[in-house]
């Protein structure tokens, strides 16, 4: 009996370690209706950014469960909303190329707008938003913004609403390897004409708008797993000996 449970231990172990199956979510731009993906800076807000309207966006969100298996994706018709707080900023040249960094500070969010239970809140400290234009003082016509779990665990938490728990995944699904990726286009100063500029600190002096594409994931974290199996394991080992 002794044996066979070893054996069964390290096999969970095994399988709990090769099967961190990621769940992963996106949107592409075009399935946002009622504005531009993002907006920021102008008078009063030269450190702000946020979504293209100031408000929620209505976008079509996907959710797949698991990454490693075909199928299975979950569509929503999904609210979206973002803020976010510019921390410091500074830029490189390379060749003819002016590469600027922010720090960004903020959170966003998506809630189901049919059941309007909330499907996931993504709360960052320090991402990195990059954007490379021919100028110190311009900002780019592209941009992303990014933050990874590698670069520091406490800076990002993936935090599943009941709309998602309702697809089975928990806070644990989602508790390790989380990343996010914002890829933004089209950057244009409101007035539609020009890049928006920058001041010597690099705070947006004129309003923006952008379209923007969104892909996120994470795995569970392999201890939690392993506990999961071994709990499994336990409670057959149980019921064998009572039968």
């Amino acid at each position: 009996m002794l044996k066979s449970i070893l054996c069964g231990c390290a096999a969970v172990l095994f399988l709990a370690g090769v099967t961190n199956a990621a769940v992963t979510f996106s949107f592409a731009s075009d399935s946002i209706d009622n504005g531009p993906a993002f907006g920021g800076g102008g008078a009063g807000a030269q450190d702000q950014l946020g979504t293209g309207t100031g408000s929620p966006l209505n976008l079509t969100l996907l959710v797949d469960p698991d990454s490693t298996t075909p199928g299975g994706v979950a569509s929503f018709d999904a609210s979206f909303n973002f803020t976010a707080t510019a921390i410091d900023h500074d830029f490189t040249t390379f060749g003819s190329a002016v590469v600027h960094n922010w720090l960004l500070n903020g959170s966003f969010s998506f809630v189901d707008n049919v059941s309007g239970d909330d499907i996931l809140t993504i709360s960052f400290n320090e991402a990195i938003m990059t954007s490379v234009s021919n100028s110190g003082l311009a900002l780019g016509s592209t941009a992303t913004i990014q933050a990874s779990q590698d670069l520091s665990p406490s800076n990002l938490t993936f935090t599943p609403g009941a709309a998602l728990t309702s697809l089975g995944i928990t806070a644990a699904d989602l508790s390790a390897q989380e990343n996010f990726s914002f890829t933004l286009t089209n950057i244009l100063s409101t007035t539609g004409t020009s890049h928006p500029m920058l001041g010597s600190n690099g705070t947006w002096q004129q309003a923006w708008l952008a379209d923007g594409s969104f892909s996120a994931s994470a795995i569970p974290a392999p201890g939690a797993l392993a506990l999961l199996a071994l709990s499994g394991l336990i409670g057959a080992t149980r019921r064998r000996r009572a039968t």
